[in-house]
Parts: structure tokens; C-alpha cells; sequence
């Protein structure tokens, strides 16, 4: 079983650990509500943003490109979905 087609990509797993652990140390700061739930977000968009997607993530989306681009060629041995 090939784990890695289930894993969400690295910065999304970042940006979701990151606000599991915002949270945890907002909630022992003991901060209100009012102040930790845009705190959280604040920080998973900020690690959303500056983590670099991974090279297989990237690889990805340009294979399913080339793909989808040769069905369209009506002389490609690849098969529409």
C-alpha cells in the first residue's frame, strides 16, 4: 500500500500542524477566544505561504499536465478517462 497518495501535501500538513499547535499554546497562555482564533489563522496561513511545496508534489501536477494535454492529440496512445 503506497501511503504517500494519502498524505496531503507538505504544506498543507504544515499549515494544519502548525494551528494544532498555535491552539495548544494559545489555550496553556490561557488568551481568550477573541484573540486565539485569528492568532491560529494568522499562523497557518503564514506557514501555508512561506513552506515550499515538496518536489513530488510539484512533479505531480506536471505529469497529470502532459498528460491531460496528450489526450488531446487524437494520435496519442493515451486513453481518455
Amino acid at each position: 500500500m503506497n501511503f504517500a497518495k494519502n498524505l496531503p501535501d507538505r504544506k498543507w500538513l504544515a499549515s494544519g500542524i502548525s494551528g494544532v499547535l498555535t491552539w495548544a499554546i494559545v489555550t496553556y497562555a490561557g488568551l481568550g477566544e477573541e484573540v486565539a482564533t485569528p492568532l491560529v489563522g494568522a499562523v497557518m496561513a503564514a506557514v501555508h505561504y512561506f513552506v515550499p511545496a515538496s518536489v513530488t508534489d510539484i512533479i505531480k501536477r506536471v505529469d497529470d499536465q502532459v498528460i491531460k494535454f496528450a489526450r488531446q492529440s487524437p494520435d496519442s496512445p493515451a486513453s481518455p478517462e
